[in-house]
């Protein structure tokens, strides 16, 4: 038996150990140090972006987190912000976060809060949804693409390195 409710107080021990979990399988190309460090500073970036705190949960931006409980234990959560387009300023409900317990994955579970998201977007007046996915996450980007998001951006990244960006002139 499965239900989604509003975020409470008591969910941020498990909404944090699985945010870190999801953020470790995203953190291709990281160090041992970043990923170390990842769980001492996720908690201040929840707070700095989102006004996150264990009590209330997201406060800025018309902030959200719908848990999923299965069998009246936590698991999963969609974490959810309004946001704007930054080319075309269409407003658009952006879904920061949508995770799942590991031993919940592959159940139908993604859908459900994809279809939650869809309801929370109509309920608010928003016609479109949006998201971020690591391009290594083949599983999530497969959940996404069967239910109808279209890439739109790629984000592009290089590592420099220590010897940085290198001539910038030819002298």
């Amino acid at each position: 038996m499965w239900t989604l409710r509003p975020y409470r107080s008591s969910d941020y021990a498990a909404f944090l150990e699985l945010e870190i979990e999801t953020a470790l399988l995203s953190m291709d190309g990281a160090t041992d140090e970043e990923r170390g460090a990842l769980g001492e500073r996720l908690p201040d970036q929840l707070r700095t972006f989102y006004g996150f705190s264990a009590a209330t949960g997201p406060t800025r931006f018309g902030g959200r987190v719908s848990v999923l409980e299965v069998d009246e234990r936590y698991g999963g959560h969609l974490f959810t912000i309004e946001d704007r387009e930054v080319f075309t300023g269409a407003e658009r409900l952006w879904v920061t976060s949508l995770a799942v317990i590991g031993a919940l994955r592959g159940q139908g579970f993604g859908r459900v809060l994809i279809a939650h998201a869809e309801a929370e977007a109509r309920a608010r007046g928003i016609q479109r949804l949006a998201l971020g996915v690591a391009e290594s996450n083949a599983r999530a980007r497969r959940l996404y693409e069967r239910t109808g998001f279209l890439t739109t951006r790629l984000v592009m990244e290089r590592n420099l390195g220590a010897e940085g960006p290198g001539p910038t002139r030819q002298t």
